[in-house]
């Protein structure tokens, strides 16, 4: 337990001194504030609590503090929420134009690096089929790889039920609905934890003009929901009964949650909490490559240098990372305008 508080410690140490050299550099800059219910500013803030928490709940695991076990899925039910609501929001300016580049680039390549490495320097012995597998998704060698063959299933139906969408309205949900059900069904717990984040994000992106209230109220609420159910979940009754009513629990208090620290992010960026929402937003920028890093980087054994290395290594790495895949993106871009 001790070292899940000095990591927790130095955790937010680590962000508070990021937010605030942030803040010294850009003193004379424009700065980004709030404008309306889960701006882009915000968005971004919220992708970086979700990495946050997940690396807590990673951790809790392998120092064995059973209490940071939610927090893993709630993390993955922000990312998945957040990707909903940027794809529909996307939609409703630029439809489906460049929508696999888009998620190619954003998604596909840093995986693929990071894989690569992995390849060479930390997997010992692997295959040429392993590769291929781990490649294209089927099987894949990243600890957390199911993450991206969750998020690749929902960009494929999302792309799919909008294709739908422009032929009849209201087809686009039928068939998000319908992925969501075939996850929950046939896939494995972590996929049933997630069946419905994705598809909220998407709805919420919709129409958000209902939702101008005081999200920290319903932030609240919501989070008091999903402990509830976290409790509910441990009763012998649950346990042991079908796996629908277990893993729908389960996929409730996990959603409930994620939804109820996506609300107090975002009203803690309204009220212009300025160093903790610059902070989050740092780490949002980055989120996406700390969480394909950070797996591999998790110390195995609990020691306060370990913890912080590993801290260090994975802001660090992740920043390469960020910009490697920034300077791949303007190539492509200029190598585009060049051959026009």
């Amino acid at each position: 337990m001790k070292y899940v508080f000095f990591s927790i410690g130095l955790m937010c140490l680590l962000i508070l001194l990021l937010g605030n050299l942030v803040l010294i550099i850009n003193r004379k800059k424009e700065k980004l504030f709030y404008t309306n219910f889960l701006c882009k500013y915000s968005m971004t803030a919220i992708k970086g609590m979700a990495i946050l928490i997940i690396i807590m709940g990673h951790l809790g695991n392998i120092f064995g503090v059973r209490v940071f076990n939610p927090l893993g899925s709630c993390g993955v039910a922000i990312f998945l929420f957040c990707s909903g609501y940027g794809l529909q929001k996307s939609y409703y300016k630029k439809n489906l134009k460049n929508y696999w580049k888009k998620r190619f680039f954003a998604a596909y390549i840093p995986y693929i690096c990071i894989e690569i490495i992995s390849y060479i320097f930390l997997v010992k012995e692997i295959s040429a089929l392993e590769i291929i597998k781990d490649i294209i998704l089927i099987d894949t060698v990243h600890p957390f790889g199911w993450y991206m063959q969750c998020l690749f299933i929902w960009y494929i139906s999302f792309y799919f039920s909008s294709l739908l969408e422009q032929r009849k309205q209201g087809l686009k949900y039928w068939g998000l609905f319908i992925t969501s059900l075939l996850l929950f069904i046939f896939m494995r717990s972590l996929f049933k934890q997630q069946a419905v984040s994705f598809v909220l994000g998407v709805w919420m992106a919709s129409d958000n003009s209902k939702y101008k209230t005081d999200s920290i109220n319903i932030g609240i609420i919501l989070g008091i929901l999903g402990v509830a159910l976290l409790g509910i979940k441990q009763i012998a009754i649950i346990r042991n009964s079908s796996w629908i009513i277990f893993y729908a629990v389960e996929m409730f208090q996990c959603t409930l949650l994620g939804m109820a620290i996506i609300l107090i992010v975002d009203n803690l960026v309204k009220n212009k909490r300025e160093i903790i929402s610059r902070s989050l937003y740092c780490i949002g920028i980055i989120s996406y490559e700390i969480y394909l890093i950070h797996a591999f980087l998790l110390p195995q054994y609990p020691s306060y240098h370990g913890i912080f290395i590993f801290y260090v290594l994975t802001l660090l790495c992740s920043l390469f990372m960020y910009v490697t895949n920034k300077l791949i993106k303007r190539s492509c871009r200029y190598e585009k305008v060049k051959s026009i």
